[in-house]
Parts: C-alpha cells; sequence; structure tokens
C-alpha cells in the first residue's frame, strides 16, 4: 500500500512538472519569436534608415556604445547619433547596410534577456570609401507590460584585424615608399647642383 501511494505521489509530480516544463517551453517560445521577429525588423529599419522604426524597440533610457565607441544614453541620444553620422550639412556616411545574426539562443531570466550575436555592416563614406567591418554585438532586454524592450546594446570590434587597419598599413608602406622615392630625388638634384658649383 505504502509503494502503491509513492508511486501514485511520484507520478503526480511529475505530472505537474511536466506539465510545468510545457508551459514554459512554450512561453519560451513565444519570446523567442519575438525577439528574432524584433531583430529582423531592426536590421531593416537600419538598412532603410527609419530611426523611428528602430527606436521603438528601445527603452526611453537605453544606453548604446557603437562601434566607434561613442555611448549614447537615451533614445534621444542614439537619434541624436545617428542625425550626425548622416547630416544633411557635412555627413561622415552616405549609407550604411548590415546583416546580423544570433550566435546562439537568447538566455530569459524572468523579465529579462540577454543574447549576442555577429554583425556583418557596409558603410559608404563621403568622399567615396567603402568598407565592410565585421563586429560583435551583445544586447540586454527587459519585458515591460508584455513587450521587450532594449535596455542595453554594446558593438565589439577586432581591434587587431580589421579593414581600417589594413588599408592604414598599406597606405603607410605606399607613403613610406613615396618618401623614399622623393628622398633619392631630392638627393639627385642637391648632388648635381653642389657639382655643378664646384666646376
Amino acid at each position: 500500500m505504502k509503494n502503491y501511494c509513492f508511486v501514485l505521489i511520484f507520478l503526480m509530480v511529475s505530472s505537474i512538472c511536466i506539465n510545468t516544463v510545457a508551459q514554459e517551453t512554450a512561453e519560451n517560445k513565444a519570446d523567442h519569436d519575438e525577439l528574432r521577429a524584433m531583430l529582423k525588423e531592426g536590421e531593416k529599419a537600419i538598412n532603410d534608415g527609419n530611426i523611428d522604426a528602430l527606436l521603438k524597440f528601445f527603452h526611453p533610457d537605453a544606453n548604446v556604445i557603437f562601434p566607434n565607441m561613442q555611448v549614447a544614453d537615451g533614445s534621444d541620444k542614439i537619434r541624436d547619433y545617428y542625425t550626425r553620422m548622416f547630416d544633411k550639412n557635412n555627413p561622415v556616411l552616405q549609407d550604411i547596410s548590415t546583416k546580423a545574426t544570433v550566435d546562439v539562443t537568447s538566455e530569459i531570466y524572468g523579465n529579462t534577456a540577454v543574447a549576442y550575436g555577429s554583425l556583418l555592416t557596409k558603410y559608404s563614406f563621403t568622399g567615396g570609401m567603402e568598407l565592410e567591418l565585421p563586429a560583435k554585438w551583445t544586447i540586454t532586454l527587459v519585458k515591460i507590460d508584455g513587450l521587450w524592450k532594449v535596455v542595453s546594446l554594446q558593438f565589439t570590434g577586432n581591434l587587431f584585424d580589421n579593414p581600417l587597419l589594413t588599408k592604414a598599413s598599406a597606405s603607410s608602406k605606399y607613403f613610406g615608399i613615396g618618401g623614399l622615392i622623393v628622398g633619392f630625388v631630392i638627393g639627385f638634384f642637391v648632388f648635381r647642383f653642389f657639382r655643378k658649383k664646384k666646376a
């Protein structure tokens, strides 16, 4: 009889646990689907240059650290950053397009979600230069009134291996060669000048 009661209690507890896990899985799936949709819409908003469509996913007090290490605290500062980059009178960028991917499934802790992934962004600078820069991103979101809002977003690039360094290295090499050639030319004419004076 005791064994029967034990088995019955075990089955009841197991059933409750299974149902709880199933509910949590279903809830998490809905959250993950929402977060994936946010990523896709956010990526489209950046590529379309639609800052309003992007900011709807951000908490008003969100903090963002951009790839150039500029920090924006709050949605107004985030808007100011994009306005400066594409300023009509003195724009830094002519166009920007990006592709974001998630490296791992978001970790959800109650009403908080943390995720990170990769980013490949093509920058078209004023003056004609174009660069494709890879980066990593990490994001923290909080669920408020049933909606996920970004509270922190940070971008990180490779300090030791990136296209900017490659271009800078190539430029310094060419400038070095150019300087050497100019030095030889100047030296040649200086030598001829003094030789004529002696003659």
